[in-house]
C-alpha cells in the first residue's frame, strides 16, 4: 500500500517488499500487508497476522535480519504481554517499541 503520495513504488521497494515476505515466512510469520507510509521513502511498514502492532523496517537493511528481528521482537512481547502501537527495526540490533 502507497501512502507515500508518489503513486509510484520503484523496483528496488517491490523487490524488498517480496524478499522481505518470503524472509518471514522461513521464520514462521505471516505478513499480511505492506504499507509505504506518507513522507517516507526509506521505510516500509509491515503488519503481521495476529498482532495489533507493525514493524517499521528500513530498505537498506537485510531483509533476513529485519525478518530475524521481526520474529525476536513478536516473541519478547508475547512473553512479556506487551501490546506496543509499533515496533522499530530499522536500526540493528536496536528495537524499541511505543
Amino acid at each position: 500500500i502507497d501512502e507515500s503520495g508518489t503513486k509510484t513504488l520503484t523496483s528496488r521497494m517491490k523487490s524488498y517488499v517480496g524478499q522481505l515476505e518470503q524472509d518471514l515466512k522461513d521464520e514462521r510469520q505471516i505478513p499480511l500487508k505492506a504499507v509505504v507510509p506518507n513522507g517516507k521513502m526509506r521505510e516500509i511498514d509491515i503488519y503481521l497476522q495476529g498482532r495489533k502492532e507493525y514493524y517499521k523496517c528500513n530498505l537498506d537493511r537485510g531483509t533476513a535480519e529485519t525478518a530475524e528481528d521481526i520474529a525476536r521482537m513478536r516473541r519478547y512481547l508475547e512473553e512479556q504481554k506487551i501490546t506496543p502501537e509499533y515496533v522499530d527495526i530499522r536500526i540493528e540490533q536496536q528495537a524499541y517499541y511505543r
